[in-house]
């Protein structure tokens, strides 16, 4: 988890303070739990990183994986640089919106599944 943590750090973050921060980690996870080393290496980052500035490679490391879920249905992971969400999220929540109603019944999807087919819709859109 330590290791998984470093290389999420900014490249632009000095050899001095890597070697810092890991020992940081690695003396902190003899006295907490695994899961909340996690939280305390996020908040190690925004700590070297406050800004997100010092990350000049964000582009490089976004990231999507599509991975078998059961019923037939996938489990969706990624991550992108601040800019690449904020187009992302604008175009899904254009497309999000609720249905008009029909008939007098509104559109009773949550929030979570109607961004999920408005990214189906985009995607069917630009095939």
């Amino acid at each position: 988890m330590i290791g998984e943590a470093m290389k999420k750090l900014p490249p632009a973050v000095g050899t001095q303070e890597r070697a810092e921060a890991e020992q940081f980690l690695a003396d902190q996870s003899r006295d907490i739990h695994p899961s909340r080393i996690r939280v305390l290496a996020k908040r190690l980052h925004a700590v070297l990183d406050p800004d997100g500035t010092v990350d000049e490679d964000k582009p490089d490391r976004r990231e999507l994986v599509f991975r078998p879920d059961v019923g037939g249905m996938d489990y969706i992971r990624g991550r992108l640089d601040s800019e690449a969400s904020a187009t992302v999220q604008a175009v899904l929540g254009a497309l999000a919106q609720p249905k008009p109603a029909v008939d007098g019944i509104p559109d009773t999807r949550s929030r979570s599944r109607r961004t999920a087919d408005a990214l189906v819709e985009m995607c069917s859109r630009a095939l």
